[in-house]
């Protein structure tokens, strides 16, 4: 069990979660739990210095347009050899070397692994489980018991020596966010943000981006019914926050502070998704699903959607129909 934080240590722990996240401030409780258990208690200083480089890698890849050779000139000094061995930065690097106009980028992996992460948001039964761990289980060089996060990494490594292509840059921005989303463990509280980020590339993974955070959103929502179910309500909410924040709405950081099904909770989260207030499980749950449904609702009628993502979509939305 982790314990209330030392006194002396919130107001430190609460202003650097603030500056290296989406969360909003909020009034401090009481007795404030530290909003950084999702990296373990207590955080150490080289987490939340990892933490702190990747948002600030991220924020020149905010766009098409941010100028990067500036910084690229100074990333190639050996002083920085982990920010490189980040997709952020070997993107940065790509970008500020490779020739303009650069070729077109192969998002052929991008678009089967958004598929797949998308089927396996809306394999409900077992049936549909097994369906697609037989799919994921035929990726070439497929190995071990989940092979997915692995095939997204290479994704992302690939787009990333073509990022001087906008959508290379913002192709592999995609797959690292949905690589950092399929493991256990958050890192941060940015991959749902990483998703958006790269949407500003083109329009094509504007809608590509937009399908990837519905499926985080739908995974946050139903991992947070399991831990509902099973006593583990806190473990939830850095995903749900996640995928909240992805979406650019409000996420009080007090709702990681209070990590317990309380009013205080329901009430964070049904302000975030912009419904009427509610302070009950069935109202922020409600809620959430009316987002879910509200968000796939103009997906599945684009025309621009790849044929094979349809049936997941469509799937999704009958299930998520209030």
């Amino acid at each position: 069990m982790i314990g209330p934080l030392t006194q002396g240590d919130e107001a430190a722990a609460r202003a650097a979660l603030l500056w290296l996240s989406g969360l909003r401030d909020a009034p401090t409780l009481t007795v404030p739990y530290s909003p950084w258990f999702f990296l373990g208690d207590p955080v150490s200083p080289e987490q939340m210095r990892a933490m702190g480089e990747r948002w600030a890698l991220r924020g020149f890849l905010d766009g098409p347009g941010v100028p990067v050779d500036e910084l690229a000139r100074l990333l190639r000094s050996t002083t920085y050899d982990r920010l490189t061995s980040e997709i952020e930065g070997q993107i940065i690097l790509t970008r500020a070397s490779a020739p303009r106009p650069a070729p077109p980028a192969d998002l052929s992996g991008l678009e089967r692994l958004i598929g797949l992460c998308l089927e396996r948001a809306t394999a409900d039964s077992d049936k549909e489980q097994a369906a697609h761990r037989d799919r994921v289980m035929s990726l070439p060089g497929a190995t071990g018991a989940d092979p997915l996060p692995a095939d997204a990494r290479a994704v992302a490594q690939a787009l990333a020596a073509q990022a001087g292509d906008d959508e290379g840059a913002g192709g592999a921005l995609l797959a690292v966010g949905l690589a950092r989303w399929l493991v256990t463990s958050p890192e941060a509280l940015d991959r749902a943000d990483t998703l958006a980020a790269a949407g500003r590339f083109s329009p094509r993974l504007k809608l590509w981006a937009d399908v990837a955070l519905t499926v985080t959103l739908k995974d946050a929502v139903d991992r947070l019914e399991v831990g509902l179910k099973h006593e583990r309500f806190a473990e939830a909410l850095p995903r749900l926050a996640d995928a909240l924040l992805g979406l650019g709405l409000p996420v009080d950081i007090s709702l990681l502070e209070r990590r317990a099904p309380i009013h205080g909770a329901w009430l964070s989260i049904t302000r975030a998704t912009g419904r009427p207030d509610g302070t009950t499980q069935d109202e922020a749950l409600l809620a959430l699903r009316g987002l879910i449904h509200a968000r796939l609702t103009p997906l599945a009628a684009s025309p621009e959607l790849p044929p094979d993502w349809a049936p997941w979509i469509a799937r999704a939305q009958r299930r998520a129909a209030p």
